[in-house]
């Protein structure tokens, strides 16, 4: 609380022509930030579909590997969960937290400049001080990461059934659930923290 406080009173105390100068750097940092963010995004899209092309191949064509081809599905699933989580915690974790930076300063001197444009203001009231964002961010992560296991599992679990029996296969879904829920627990918590944090600085 005291650091915001001081960042305030620093804020307040330079022109309005120094202020605008460092709201449009902050600006450029915040648009280079999102862009980097949408890159991710749209990555972690090309790699779920991707990570479908590769179990229909699988269906499709006699790969002639030695493993058996329900656990080629099952291992082409799992990781590309992995990879969609790792691409969450570059997402959010590393360049969401520096857009978040860039983006409370300039709030700070806009709300100590009212003669400036009070557009982050108005964002943030339109975006519930940016919670809308984060669960919807929060949604599609947990979403990505869900959708190769609950596609690729039932093959994994199939097999252990007709090769391992019962037991195997209530030992492997009892496995693949366990992991999805700390993926998405993950997931969600660390976001919301990341929110609570913001928020209370």
């Amino acid at each position: 609380m005291g650091r915001s406080s001081e960042s305030a009173k620093s804020v307040a105390e330079l022109d309005s022509a120094l202020a605008w100068e460092i709201l449009k750097e902050l600006g450029e940092s915040e648009r280079h930030f999102n862009s980097l963010e949408a890159q991710y995004r749209t990555l972690a899209s090309i790699w779920l579909l991707a990570g479908f092309a590769g179990i229909g191949f699988l269906l499709k064509q006699d790969p002639g590997i030695a493993v058996p081809r329900e656990l080629a599905i099952g291992g082409v699933g799992l990781a590309v969960s992995i990879g969609i989580f790792l691409l969450w915690i570059v997402d959010l974790l590393v360049y969401h937290r520096l857009l978040d930076a860039c983006f409370s300063e300039a709030k700070n001197i806009e709300r100590a400049h009212p003669e400036l444009p009070q557009v982050r203001s108005s964002m943030g009231r339109s975006q519930r001080g940016g919670r809308v964002v984060t669960t919807r961010l929060r949604w599609f992560y947990i979403a990505l990461t869900a959708a190769p296991l609950v596609f690729s599992m039932p093959f994994v679990v199939s097999w252990c059934l007709r090769e391992r029996g019962a037991t195997t296969a209530v030992n492997v879904s009892i496995a693949v659930v366990l992991f999805f829920a700390i993926l998405a627990r993950a997931i969600w918590t660390k976001s919301l923290r990341n929110s609570l944090e913001k928020r209370a600085s």
